[in-house]
């Protein structure tokens, strides 16, 4: 029966694979922007979930507009190394969204249990910079053995999963890296990298001709706030490895730390402007967390400067050509948290496996060095603990889903409730009476502003309510919607 269920899914993948080879082949081939039209018929028409077909009508209807700054990110995505779109296309599209997700749903209802979309993985906690406040800069520098990151894959495409986010330390530092993205080229991973390796021309070479990667580059701003946090140079390192990707048209994006001191650089104009003509598509906000090396609650966002930085996101979304993702403020994207196994889990170097990126506490069981994925997934105290947390009734506003700034008393309770501990002496002080105070306050603060945020979204959501019943509609061609549909 395993070798029957096998057979169609390979059948399936090599289907979709051959749909998708043909669809990329005639875009990129000739004017892209031409037969953007083309691809979102079939796009339509593959879409079954009504929901898909909102999201391809939303998009019809923006890129009616020639300046549409989302149609232009498109075509430059398509204009990119040509083994890279293929790859992306089939991996993400084809291995994760239709045959991943089908196989996640089959075994969520066996296992009763929600399941992971992605894995972030530390395959070194080494790294060759010494950042003010890194939120990893206090585990043991070690390396993942070989074996058990590959089994680790192999167990993840079991389990649907086909989309790998990959951290440290510095990832590239890992000597197997290239080794392991060879050995599973149906897999995107996914960078969070300091950029210093891919300053390096045949570094650079190589991680491109593997055409199953995508970097994101680490800045705090400018120059000077980017070398005051990572060193004199890191910045002019990151501005050559930009330069040797699109040059090698390798799509790239950043990643920044968003604090009290920093927030409105990152989030400027003249600064997106700059990383987009750089060649960056895609950009990361992650709020400061008071964890990791030398913790400061200084520099934490406040309430206000919180809801700057999504007013921002928001207006660089709607009007730029780069995708913008605020990690917490995009909580009503996600419906909430997204960690203890619900939608991803942080597996650290030494192969222990944590609720989330920021989240350092596990128990000794948690590790898949031993177990696989999907045991530690099923047993572990910690993340069955969470799981029952993450209700509409326990989250009421997805604006609060963080575990350590928005509801730290819950973060609290489940560390006492199963007897976990802190995977690096930056965490410890979360469980400290006088800490959990400040924290407890900080989130109070901003939990009206949150409300106010979550109302307004919720308002504006009613105006797409049209489209969805156009959406959910039996159309077989987009030559059935009106013009008038639309608006």
């Amino acid at each position: 029966m395993i070798e029957i269920m096998n057979a169609i899914e390979n059948a399936k993948r090599i289907a979709g694979n051959t749909v998708v080879n043909a669809a990329m082949s005639y875009v990129i081939n000739g004017d892209v922007e031409k037969k953007l039209d083309s691809l979102f018929n079939i796009a339509f028409k593959l879409a079954w979930r009504p929901c898909d077909r909102e999201y391809v009508l939303q998009l019809i209807s923006r890129f009616k507009d020639p300046n549409c700054p989302q149609k232009k990110l498109l075509i430059n995505v398509f204009k990119s190394d040509q083994n890279w779109v293929k790859k992306a296309a089939i991996n993400f599209f084809v291995n994760s969204l239709v045959v991943g997700r089908k196989k996640t749903l089959d075994l969520e209802k066996k296992h009763k249990m929600m399941l992971p979309f992605f894995l972030l993985i530390d395959p070194t906690e080494r790294c060759n910079y010494k950042c003010k406040g890194c939120w990893a800069g206090n585990f043991e520098p070690c390396d993942m053995p070989y074996e058990v990151f590959d089994r680790l894959l192999c167990e993840a495409k079991e389990l649907g999963i086909y989309f790998v986010t990959i951290s440290g330390g510095e990832p590239f530092l890992y000597k197997d890296l290239f080794k392991v993205m060879e050995k599973h080229p149906d897999m995107t991973f996914h960078f969070y990298t300091n950029g210093s390796l891919l300053a390096d021309e045949e570094f650079a070479d190589k991680f491109v001709a593997l055409g199953n990667g995508l970097p994101c580059f680490s800045l705090e701003g400018f120059e000077e706030r980017t070398d005051e946090r990572r060193g004199k140079g890191a910045f002019a390192k990151v501005m050559k490895a930009m330069d040797n990707l699109r040059e090698r048209k390798h799509p790239f994006g950043i990643s920044c730390t968003a604090t009290s001191q920093n927030y409105k650089e990152i989030t400027s104009d003249e600064f997106v402007d700059t990383m987009i003509k750089k060649g960056a598509m895609l950009g990361w906000y992650f709020m400061y967390m008071p964890i990791g090396r030398d913790p400061d609650f200084e520099i934490m966002l406040t309430p206000e400067q919180r809801k700057y930085m999504w007013q921002r996101t928001t207006k660089i979304r709607n009007e730029k050509p780069i995708v913008f993702a605020d990690f917490w403020n995009d909580g009503p994207v996600t419906d909430g948290c997204l960690a203890g196994g619900r939608r991803y889990v942080h597996i650290t170097a030494d192969c222990h496996v944590e609720p989330c990126a920021f989240v350092h506490f596990n128990r000794p069981e948690d590790s898949v060095r031993e177990k696989s994925l999907l045991k530690v997934l099923e047993e572990s105290k910690l993340f069955n603990a969470m799981r029952a947390r993450q209700n509409p009734a326990y989250e009421s506003n997805p604006m609060r889903p963080c575990w350590i700034v928005d509801r730290p008393w819950a973060l609290r309770d489940v560390v006492k409730e199963v007897s976990a501990d802190a995977s690096e002496a930056g965490s410890i002080h979360l469980m400290d009476e006088k800490v959990a105070g400040e924290l407890d306050r900080r989130a109070k603060a901003w939990e009206p502003v949150a409300n106010e945020i979550w109302e307004s979204i919720q308002n504006y959501n009613k105006r797409f309510e049209k489209i969805s019943k156009i959406a959910q509609k039996n159309i077989q061609s987009l030559d059935d919607i009106k013009e008038e549909d639309l608006h």
